[in-house]
C-alpha cells in the first residue's frame, strides 16, 4: 500500500478537480499529499510555482501537503517514473481521449493511462468530494481471474474501514437452448450472476473488512460502463477499483465513459499484461 498521494497538476480547471478528492482520500488513509506541477519550458515555471500553491490551499489533509514543481519536457514520462516509486500511488484528472486525439492535444493523463504498470487513481470532470459514498466498489467482469483485483479491493477496504461491494455487469440474455445453465453474453458471466458473485464472496476473507461485504448483479444490455455509470449514481459509493489489461477487466473504452460519468475516483489495479 502506499504512502503518499502524487497529485498532477498541468494548470487546467480539469486537472485541480483531482485535487479535494486527493485530500478526501489522504485524510480517510492517514498519507501524506504531493502536488506536482509539471512546467513544459522554463518560462512556463512560475506560473506553475503559484498554480500549484494555490491548488495547496484546497488540501485538508491531516498533514500540510508537499509542493514540487519540475521543468520537463515530456510530462507524462516524469509522472510516470514518480508512479513507479512503491510509496507512491498517482491521482490525476482526465478525459481519456481515444489515441489519436489524445496525440493532438498533448494528453498527458491518456498517455499514462495507456502506459502506466503501476496502480493509479483518475477522476473525470464530475469528480465531486460531496457525492461520494462511504464503501469500495470493485467491478469484476465475470470472466477473468479476480483474485488480484480483490486482493486490491480488500486492502483498500480494510485501509478505509469500510464495507467492499463486489459488482458484475451483465447482458440479460435467455439461457442457451442446449446447455441451460450456460448463457451466452456480450459481458458479464457464462453462469447465473448471482450464482458467480456468491461463490466469489465465499472466497474473500471477511474477519478485517468491519463493513462486510456485498455482492451485487447489475443487469444492462448495452455495455459495462453504462450499467456502472447508473449503479453508481442509484448506490454513491468512495471508490470504485476496476482492472485494465488486454483482453481482461474492462477495455479502455469502458474506463474512458466511467471518466466521463463518475463523480468518484477509479483506481485502476491490475496492470500486468
Amino acid at each position: 500500500m502506499f504512502e503518499m498521494l502524487v497529485v498532477a497538476l498541468d494548470g487546467s480547471d480539469l486537472s485541480a478537480r483531482a485535487v479535494p478528492i486527493a485530500a478526501a482520500i489522504a485524510r480517510a488513509t492517514h498519507t501524506g499529499v504531493r502536488l506536482v506541477g509539471i512546467a513544459r519550458n522554463d518560462g512556463e515555471q512560475a506560473w506553475m510555482y503559484d498554480h500549484v500553491h494555490d491548488a495547496a490551499r484546497l488540501v485538508t489533509a491531516i498533514q500540510p501537503p508537499v509542493v514540487d514543481v519540475f521543468v520537463e519536457d515530456d510530462p507524462a514520462d516524469a509522472l510516470l517514473k514518480l508512479a513507479d516509486e512503491r510509496r507512491n500511488i498517482l491521482c490525476f484528472a482526465s478525459h481519456d481521449h481515444v489515441k489519436p486525439v489524445a496525440s493532438v492535444l498533448h494528453s498527458v493523463g491518456s498517455h499514462i493511462i495507456e502506459h502506466a504498470t503501476h496502480p493509479f487513481l483518475s477522476v473525470g470532470k464530475n469528480a465531486d468530494v460531496e457525492a461520494l459514498g462511504s464503501d469500495v466498489v470493485v467491478a469484476l467482469d465475470g470472466v477473468s481471474d479476480p483474485d488480484a483485483l480483490l486482493s486490491t479491493a480488500a486492502s483498500w477496504a480494510r485501509r478505509l474501514g469500510s464495507s467492499l461491494r463486489i459488482a458484475t455487469v451483465y447482458e440479460p440474455v435467455p439461457t442457451d437452448v442446449r446447455r441451460p445453465e450456460h448463457f451466452t453474453r456480450s459481458h458479464g458471466p457464462a453462469n447465473d450472476p448471482d450464482l458467480y458473485l456468491e461463490g466469489i464472496r465465499a472466497g474473500v476473507e471477511t474477519s478485517e473488512l468491519p463493513g462486510g461485504v456485498e455482492v451485487v448483479a447489475i443487469p444492462d444490455p448495452v455495455s459495462v460502463a453504462a450499467g456502472l455509470a447508473q449503479h453508481l449514481e442509484d448506490r454513491p459509493a468512495f471508490l470504485l477499483v476496476v482492472g485494465q489489461r488486454v483482453g481482461a477487466h474492462i477495455g479502455p473504452g469502458v474506463l474512458r465513459e466511467l471518466l466521463r460519468t463518475a463523480t468518484l475516483p477509479v483506481l485502476v489495479a491490475d496492470r500486468r499484461t
